[in-house]
């Protein structure tokens, strides 16, 4: 399938091109309801967090792998959705789950700027902690004939070429015409595959790359204002496209963290989360008239972005440059709890505990911590934890409990952007502007109203830099997503309040 002859063949109608949008090349494997004993799955869209339920998957050996993040275990399943057996995992926040090419298991779990990896074989865990977040870990996450690639990272290797993951002595790396994410390419050794998006920062990367030497690669267009479409491109080690994979739509409250997985078979699967039930699809590849359809739009896309300028992320104006330092000392906040803040007892009885935390003991940790309803600065949380309780993570009891000192999501926007009271997320949304989501300034945000918030502090590539409040891990944390991530979660900018 050669690309390079699509833009001249290819005539859409207005018509065609929203049909396309509504077509689905998936088949439906199977289903498990919330109801199942082996997952956790809420029925509730829970404030704050980014994933309420199985965060990731792996298919491999004709079965499903699960990683129930809720519940600290992988669940696995065959292919009619039968339960086969489970994993438990030591406590912790898992979003990711990957294998490599021996079928081992790697399961992530996000301990704000720091991750812990679990190998996991058949007769063993094996736990390594890296100091970085996960999100910029699994962002580029990729196993290669070294074992697991981690970018800027020597995990498991030897010092030499750990810039890109190698395969069959070639070079595997994604390339940008610029800082803004757009015009990607994929160096495979010295030959270029040029990709297709031009929306900045919407995301391109290697989801895989097989014995063989061929790559699957992820990335989104923008379809319309404010909508993006994800695919997954099939590319053979010599530079030529041999499939596209369509994401069906996903529901603005999927709890999902990843969606796909490439199986042992060569296979792309696709998993969404609903409140009542967790889908597991097989996609399809596209067809031809679809595939023209995918070209074309990627050079629509092109002409839409021409007049649109990404912000620069060295802003000039000293209050978003202030806005930035201090939610950066949330991250970066340093303690040594004693005890008394971090155990429960009759003084705080409808608590719960972070999970950065220990469940006992006094211990240092770092950040701020997560308290429901909270609306602390880094100063006042250092001074309340000698005689309060750092955090609480139970978003089911009416804010605020007034044993427990730490920020929500909206505090802490609150907090950095210097108002005299606590907004809530419905407040964020209706008292500020609504802009280009490709417009964001430091400072700006990102909110789900009556859900959660995040404070941007820059892009890089195709990923949005961001500082949140979350109730897992129980902490203010740095968090990475492409622009497509937050458009299909429902996710809208709006210009900081008041500022210069």
């Amino acid at each position: 399938m050669n690309n390079g002859n699509y833009g001249v063949k290819f005539i859409v109608v207005a018509t065609l091109f929203w049909s396309f949008l509504d077509i689905t090349y998936a088949k439906n494997i199977f289903r498990i309801s919330s109801k199942t004993p082996y997952l956790n799955i809420s029925s509730a869209l829970q404030a704050d967090t980014t994933a309420i339920g199985p965060t990731d998957f792996v298919v491999f050996n004709n079965t499903v792998a699960v990683l129930d993040s809720a519940g600290c275990k992988i669940s696995f399943f065959d292919f009619s959705g039968h339960f086969c057996k489970k994993i438990s995992l030591p406590d912790g926040y898992y979003q990711r789950l990957m294998r490599d090419k021996d079928n081992n298991l790697y399961a992530f779990a996000n301990h704000g700027l720091q991750t812990a990896v679990l190998k996991i074989t058949d007769k063993k865990i094996k736990k390594t902690t890296l100091q970085a977040s996960l999100a910029s870990v699994v962002a580029y996450a990729v196993f290669d004939d070294r074992g697991m690639f981690l970018k800027n990272s020597n995990f498991n290797r030897d010092k030499i070429n750990v810039s890109a993951p190698y395969v069959n002595g070639l070079s595997y790396q994604i390339k940008y015409k610029n800082n803004a994410g757009v015009h990607p390419i994929l160096l495979i050794g010295n030959k270029e595959v040029k990709l297709n998006h031009h929306f900045p920062n919407a995301g391109t990367r290697i989801e895989q790359i097989d014995a063989d030497g061929t790559a699957w690669i992820e990335q989104s267009l923008e379809i319309a204002y404010q909508k993006a479409q994800t695919y997954v491109l099939k590319i053979s080690p010599a530079g030529e496209v041999e499939a596209i994979y369509q994401l069906p739509e996903i529901h603005p409250d999927d709890y999902v963290e990843h969606q796909i997985a490439i199986s042992d078979q060569g296979e792309v699967w696709f998993m969404r989360g609903l409140p009542t039930e967790l889908w597991l699809d097989k996609l399809e590849p596209l067809t031809e008239s679809a595939t023209l359809f995918f070209y074309e739009q990627g050079q629509d896309a092109k002409k839409k972005i021409m007049h649109r300028i990404m912000a620069a992320t060295n802003d000039a104006c000293p209050a978003r440059t202030e806005i930035l330092n201090r939610g950066l000392q949330y991250v970066h906040f340093n303690y040594c709890y004693p005890l008394a803040a971090v155990e429960n007892d009759a003084s705080c009885p409808a608590r719960k505990i972070p999970q950065y935390l220990l469940a006992t003991g006094s211990q240092c940790q770092q950040a701020v911590g997560y308290n429901w309803g909270g609306f602390d600065s880094v100063d006042s949380y250092s001074k309340k934890l000698l005689y309060m309780k750092a955090g609480n993570v139970n978003t089911s009891v009416a804010p605020l409990l007034t044993c427990a000192t730490g920020v929500d999501c909206s505090g802490l926007v609150s907090n950095l952007w210097g108002l005299k009271s606590k907004w809530g997320t419905a407040q964020i949304f209706s008292k500020t502007d609504s802009i280009d989501i490709s417009k964001l300034r430091i400072g700006d945000v990102l909110v789900k109203p009556n859900y959660h918030v995040m404070l941007y502090t820059g892009s890089s590539n195709a990923q949005i830099a961001t500082i949140e409040a979350v109730a897992r891990p129980g902490k203010v944390i740095e968090s990475l997503h492409p622009i497509s991530w937050f458009l299909q979660h429902g996710y809208t900018a709006k210009k900081a309040y008041n500022i210069c």
